[in-house]
């Protein structure tokens, strides 16, 4: 930590800090050789409630500076690469949902609460999420769609998102964000908390044109709904699509 800026070290006093505390209040010796155990780390971060700040890999960044440890401990310490064609899984959707509904800042709750929808249930990019108003949400039948220089079809897991937004906000952007970059501070919210997966407009844009694979959409309709412009635009998601099995007679089963 000697090259470290001062900021940098803030984290890892706070993560020090909490697990000394935790530690001291159960009766554990306070020696290094006690307090940064991998036995006493897991137990600590096993107790964190969901949302909470995590901790997790600055301490096990201190675990591994004092001595070996083990495989899943390097493996913990390092921080994951984002894949930016990822959707969300239905576990970590379900995380971000409850995250976001249970911020008592109402500003924060319902902007992020509206990113989502718009994202996860339009599909919208980063660089059109702020100029969506309540006039650009209209029906095709009885299906919801936004236009936003594409007409974007809602699916109706996140139609309820949209409308509560476009109730609190019938005039100007259903994202109110001045000069500030708001899918920035989004992903400020909710980064480093315990259980919760980091807001990103581009996996959420992901979770949407996954959802629509699955769901059988055509390739017309995708071009349409997304505002992709090509086939090849779709490869990246393709790995994540959930393909079923012919039902073949002539195919051998598996046993």
């Amino acid at each position: 930590m000697a090259y470290f800026q001062r900021n940098s070290v803030y984290p890892y006093l706070r993560g020090a800090t909490e697990l000394v505390q935790w530690a001291h209040e159960r009766g554990y010796g306070l020696t290094l050789e006690t307090v940064f155990s991998e036995n006493l780390v897991w137990a600590f971060l096993a107790q964190q409630p969901r949302g909470s700040l995590d901790h997790s890999a600055h301490l096990w960044r201190l675990v591994r500076a004092h001595g070996p440890v083990s495989a899943s401990v390097n493996a913990a310490a390092r921080t994951p690469r984002q894949v930016y064609q990822s959707p969300y899984s239905p576990d970590e959707m379900a995380a971000l949902l409850e995250f976001a509904q249970s911020l008592t800042n109402e500003y924060r709750r319902a902007t992020l609460l509206t990113l989502v929808g718009l994202g996860a249930g339009c599909g919208i990019t980063r660089q059109r999420v702020r100029d969506v108003r309540a006039s650009d949400v209209h029906l095709h039948g009885d299906a919801t769609f936004v236009k936003v220089g594409h007409c974007a079809k809602v699916l109706p897991a996140f139609a309820e998102f949209l409308a509560a937004a476009c109730t609190r906000r019938s005039e100007g952007s259903l994202v109110p964000s001045g000069k500030t970059n708001v899918t920035e501070r989004c992903t400020g919210w909710t980064e480093g908390r315990r259980g919760v997966p980091v807001f990103s407009t581009d996996r959420l844009r992901a979770t949407y044109i996954v959802a629509l694979m699955d769901e059988g959409a055509s390739l017309t309709e995708l071009m349409a709904w997304t505002g992709l412009k090509g086939c090849d635009a779709l490869n990246p998601y393709l790995r994540f699509v959930k393909v079923d099995e012919s039902n073949c007679s002539l195919l051998p089963r598996r046993p």
